[in-house]
């Protein structure tokens, strides 16, 4: 599955051997589930406020893809730098 050695050090090498790969399931599982949500539930709403039925759908996925890029960009931070970025 993995191309890593666990002595690569590398920072993709260090990462992925480091990872709670369980919280990013769930995380990536969480994000999953509101990407499904927001597609069944926004055309009702927003053909009745007069916008194109899958608007909030492009707007949930516009902040979607930062988000995500986000938290694994983060997760490639050692803790310390974790504790300066906050």
């Amino acid at each position: 599955m993995t191309s890593f050695s666990r002595t690569d050090p590398s920072i993709l090498g260090r990462w992925w051997w480091t990872l709670d790969r369980w919280a990013l399931l769930v995380l990536v599982l969480l994000f999953a589930v509101g990407a499904i949500l927001t597609i069944a539930s926004s055309p009702g709403p927003a053909q009745r406020i007069g916008l194109d039925p899958f608007y909030f759908v492009r707007h949930q996925f516009t902040f979607m893809v930062p988000a995500l890029l986000t938290l694994l960009v983060v997760s490639m931070f050692s803790p310390r730098g974790v504790r300066r970025l906050a």
